[in-house]
């Protein structure tokens, strides 16, 4: 009786330590910068999808499991790296066309202010004062110190600041996403 009893136990023992045992080629955990050796091998694991490549962020860098995630906001903040030069040069341009359109305005609103003293002084008639005053107007707002001229100075440059924190940012989150362990 005790040979049976030891005989069932070790059998039962035997048996769960089968059923809860790991499998020699249990998958292992797959993150940013787990070692891999097949260029181009993608697989998902817990729900996130990895591909077996150099991660973008890390010079000199071996094969490694890297997100798609990683891979995509990479490539993109290099995309947006180009587009800060070139909207960098857009903006530097808008600034200098405005500069030189602000210029030829206060020629023209000094010129306007000229004639107007001078209507003023020969008696011209109302509806041709009022339209040197018209004109003044319009070449103040466009003058260096006129609002038009300011506001779309302002809007220039505060666009391409935009794109410059926008660009940091990109930066940061692809950092994040990309760090070893993600």
């Amino acid at each position: 009786m005790f040979r049976k009893v030891t005989t069932s136990i070790v059998a039962v023992i035997f048996v769960a330590g089968f059923i809860t045992a790991v499998p020699a080629n249990a998958a292992t955990k797959i993150s940013n910068g787990v070692s891999c050796t097949k260029s181009g091998a993608s697989t998902k694991y817990k729900g996130t999808s990895y591909k077996c490549t150099k991660n973008p962020t890390v010079k000199n860098a071996k094969l490694t499991w890297v997100s798609v995630d990683c891979i995509n906001i990479a490539a993109a903040y290099k995309k947006s790296i180009s587009n800060l030069a070139v909207v960098k040069s857009s903006t530097d341009a808008t600034v200098a066309t405005l500069d030189q359109k602000a210029a030829v305005a206060q020629t023209k609103l000094v010129a306007a202010q000229t004639s107007l003293a001078a209507a003023i002084a020969a008696g011209e008639p109302t509806s041709t004062i009022n339209l040197w005053k018209t004109a003044i107007s319009g070449y103040t707002r466009l003058s260096p110190t006129g609002s038009t001229y300011l506001l779309n100075r302002q809007n220039a440059l505060d666009f391409y600041t935009q794109t410059k924190d926008e660009t940091e940012q990109g930066l940061t989150m692809r950092n994040l996403i990309c760090s070893k362990g993600m």
